[in-house]
């Protein structure tokens, strides 16, 4: 018989470090989660054999945005420039939305 796991036995297990696809899922939901409390609307899109990304919908179009890791750290992206990406922290949450708008 399979031990079906509670909220309290989960949390009684060793901790382990997440992974790269797990790190990207938790980001991005947190970025749509965040966003959606600030009016926006937005889709976490998961799409088979691609990086996922939130779509944020916007009267100039659509924009998407990714997670990734540059320099040993894991950052929002978005659009084509250089310059185009953000800390996932509160600033880069609030450069997103500045971007979204």
């Amino acid at each position: 018989m399979r031990r079906i796991r509670t909220r309290a036995s989960a949390t009684h297990q060793p901790s382990r470090q997440r992974t790269p696809e797990e790190e990207r899922y938790v980001g991005l939901g947190r970025l749509a989660w965040a966003l959606r409390e600030v009016g926006l609307r937005t889709s976490l899109v998961l799409p088979k054999g691609c990086e996922p990304f939130v779509l944020i919908e916007r009267a100039s179009g659509a924009l998407r945005v990714r997670v990734t890791v540059r320099d040993g750290r894991w950052i929002f992206t978005w659009g084509h420039g250089r310059q185009q990406w953000a800390d996932l922290s509160d600033s880069g949450f609030r450069r997103i939305w500045e971007a979204a708008q």
